[in-house]
């Protein structure tokens, strides 16, 4: 017999999860004006918020000023984990805000988010389930605003 190894995680329907607005425009207020957002696109409310988005290319490209930053939840949500950690500590972005999934148990939360000296200044776990700009239910998963200056 054959065993899934992860059944706690159901394979991802969408990985493309838009901010909510009203979310959105609270960390603005708090942490804003937000200067890019690295993986924004045309319909998204947050990046038409910021002074810029790009749509494409957001790991290849430097990040500067106050970044927000709603990766896709895929597989390659380790790099762009990374990238909000590296822009800090490395390249001098004045601060990162992203939203993200909850997944404490992923070995790139306990790299670029943990509670180690030049991880995530700060970490917000958010009650209840978000529900996503022009998503018809709430999300399958809890989310996170992790911050870091």
């Amino acid at each position: 017999m054959t065993t899934d190894p992860r059944p706690y995680m159901p394979k991802a329907q969408r990985i493309d999860w838009r901010t909510p607005p009203a979310l959105f425009d609270k960390l603005a207020t708090e942490f804003g004006p937000f200067d890019l957002d690295p993986c924004g696109s045309k319909h998204s409310y947050a990046s038409q918020h910021c002074r810029a988005f790009w749509s494409h290319g957001g790991l290849d490209h430097p990040w500067r000023g106050r970044v927000f930053v709603n990766p896709p939840y895929g597989l390659a949500l380790r790099d762009w984990v990374y990238t909000c950690w590296r822009s800090v500590n490395l390249d001098g972005v004045i601060r990162v805000v992203a939203l993200l999934p909850a997944r404490t148990d992923t070995k790139w939360w306990h790299d670029w988010i943990g509670d180690h000296c030049q991880k995530a200044t700060e970490v917000r776990f958010l009650k209840g389930r978000l529900k996503f700009e022009g998503a018809r239910n709430a999300a399958p998963f809890p989310s996170v605003v992790v911050v870091w200056e």
